[in-house]
């Protein structure tokens, strides 16, 4: 079976890799997916002149429409969840803080590697849901999120800094784990943090 994306009762997106390269994954919520699934009910229902460039077509394959919201609170209902989810699993690293995932992934990522990608896009989320519900907050956590694009790679941040003092957001961040450049990775960061700094 190949990769599929259902949702759950709340509507929170669990991403199935089934065996994926080799590797046994299984079903798991990813931040990615969590962050952009809030995204797109956001542009479809709540603001319909804020769409999203979301990182691909992957919400077609979503099998099971059952939990998919039929009106505006329902997808308000949503995408307050999704943001909630996220905050609850913020992982705190000092004076900056991170998003891990806990399953394994290409280029030799073991469980706990992180992503510039999926935390750019986590805080476009959380940003938006804290606009419209006051059980949301992202100021509290907003600075240490940030911070963590300045910290290199191997220190547990998100910037790869190579062989010199050149930077880069990393797509897939482990420490002491070399993983090639993956552009679009960089390209949606800095969208997100654009798009993050322009809210805020």
């Amino acid at each position: 079976m190949g990769f599929r994306i259902f949702l759950d009762e709340c509507g929170l997106p669990w991403s199935d890799y089934g065996n994926y390269k080799g590797m046994d994954i299984g079903a798991q919520n990813s931040i990615l997916y969590v962050s952009e699934w809030g995204l797109l009910l956001w542009s479809k229902w709540i603001s319909k002149s804020d769409n999203i460039l979301l990182s691909s077509r992957w919400w077609k394959k979503i099998e099971d429409p059952i939990h998919q919201p039929r009106c505006r609170e329902e997808a308000l209902e949503q995408i307050a969840y999704c943001a909630k989810w996220l905050l609850k699993r913020i992982e705190h690293k000092g004076d900056f803080s991170v998003w891990t995932h806990p399953y394994q992934m290409s280029f030799g990522m073991k469980p706990g590697w992180r992503s510039a990608h999926s935390q750019g896009v986590a805080l476009q989320l959380i940003s938006r849901a804290s606009e419209v519900r006051s059980d949301v907050s992202l100021q509290p956590v907003l600075e240490p999120l940030l911070r963590a694009f300045e910290v290199p790679v191997d220190d547990g941040g998100l910037r790869d800094t190579g062989d010199g003092d050149d930077w880069w957001y990393t797509k897939f961040a482990q420490n002491d784990v070399r993983t090639p450049r993956v552009l679009n990775g960089m390209l949606f960061s800095l969208l997100a943090l654009l798009d993050v700094a322009n809210r805020h």
